[in-house]
């Protein structure tokens, strides 16, 4: 067995291992195991939900190609004034990704953890890594990164007016927030592709 089959296997076997893990808690519990795999709700028509699940997949996009970029580029000597960038800006926008998917900020709320101090620990966490970062972001398109942070902000203030009118509500809150989105993946695939590319320029 080769050593990238090995590697394969390992990832494979970490995974069975938190699975199994997973299903013994659940067990202890004393509640289904099948929960842990619940089919996600039958939409009542085949548009719902089309903009939000839209908004959680482009979510996912910053922390892949961050964490990838830093993958590729790591052992590049070159690279080094970056890489904790890259790592770091994928791990924050990989826990905002999972809070986004598996809805962390709502399930807090079954133990007495409300959602605005879930959000401020968030807001700290941005805060830090904007003034941890400051010198490597404005040498980028740092402008779109400012504005994905005062759209996600004003749909954030929106939810919190918790307006009457549901539509309206929903409507108000969401656009901003999938407009967050989009500009916060194409920020970080700008900034992902203008490092690559300058290292492939610089062979």
């Amino acid at each position: 067995m080769s050593s990238r089959e090995q590697h394969f296997l390992k990832i494979n076997l970490v995974v069975l291992l938190l699975i199994l893990a997973l299903i013994a808690g659940v067990d202890r519990a004393e509640l289904p195991s099948s929960l842990l795999f619940y089919p996600p709700a039958t939409p009542p028509t085949p548009i719902a939900g089309l903009l939000t699940h839209s908004f959680q997949l482009l979510c996912c996009l910053p922390p892949i190609v961050c964490l990838f970029s830093y993958a590729l580029l790591s052992r590049k000597a070159s690279f080094n004034n970056s890489r904790h960038f890259f790592l770091v800006s994928g791990i924050i926008t990989g826990l905002f990704a999972i809070n986004e998917i598996f809805r962390i900020h709502i399930i807090l709320l079954y133990f007495n953890i409300p959602k605005f101090l879930t959000i401020s620990v968030y807001a700290l966490a941005i805060l830090i890594y904007g003034l941890a970062f400051w010198r490597r972001i404005i040498q980028t398109y740092y402008q779109i990164l400012i504005i994905a942070l005062a759209l996600l902000t004003l749909a954030i203030a929106i939810d919190f007016l918790q307006i009457n009118n549901q539509g309206f509500a929903s409507l108000s809150e969401g656009i901003p927030k999938l407009l967050s989105a989009v500009n916060l993946a194409s920020y970080f695939w700008d900034v992902s592709f203008q490092e690559i590319s300058a290292q492939i320029k610089s062979k």
